[in-house]
């Protein structure tokens, strides 16, 4: 007689633990919600001298009907163990990893531009400051907050225009009183 072979493919077998597990019994009737949460990087942040974010994949697990029974935290290796279709299906949907300084960090952008600005798929200063100006037909004042941004990243940086100008003027002066001191020959 034969005997039965061990599987091969070990995404077919159950773990053990969560199986067996009383605590995990009830996970069926909860409201699970994976996401991505903007959360700021420190070390890019304190290189740059202005907020730099990355988006963190995070869990939302709710006990329908509970208020005070809710855990939003970033996802563990567990929860997606845990809940594999829920992630399973965040994962299918999620899109490109958005890094840079949000738009609603900003004090020179509303709350509502910045909702116009995610439509269109700007989402980072950075974004708006090196946006075509075949966008900027569609909002009003465009023009302007992306020379706000651009400013803000030039500021941030320590490459502001105006510096960098009043720079050029004052090399230009000294060259020119320089000239005019020294004799003619």
């Amino acid at each position: 007689m034969e005997q039965p072979t061990a599987p091969t493919d070990w995404s077919q077998v159950k773990d053990f633990q969560m199986e067996t597990d009383g605590r995990y019994a009830m996970d069926s009737k909860l409201h699970v919600h994976f996401y991505l949460r903007p959360m700021i990087m420190e070390t890019a942040s304190n290189e740059a001298n202005r907020p730099i974010f990355s988006d963190v994949e995070h869990v939302r697990i709710m006990v329908p009907g509970d208020k005070l029974s809710i855990v939003d935290r970033p996802a563990s290796s567990d929860d997606k163990a845990r809940f594999p279709d829920h992630y399973a299906k965040f994962k299918a949907g999620e899109g490109s990893q958005i890094v840079g300084t949000r738009l609603d960090a900003v004090p020179f952008i509303t709350r509502s531009m910045v909702e116009e600005f995610k439509f269109f798929g700007i989402h980072t200063v950075e974004q708006l400051a090196s946006t075509g100006d075949e966008v900027g037909q569609k909002f009003q004042g465009f023009q302007s907050y992306k020379q706000k941004a651009q400013k803000f990243l030039d500021a941030a940086n320590g490459t502001d225009a105006r510096v960098a100008e009043l720079e050029r003027k004052i090399a230009e002066l000294t060259a020119n009183q320089s000239a005019a001191k020294s004799p003619k020959q």
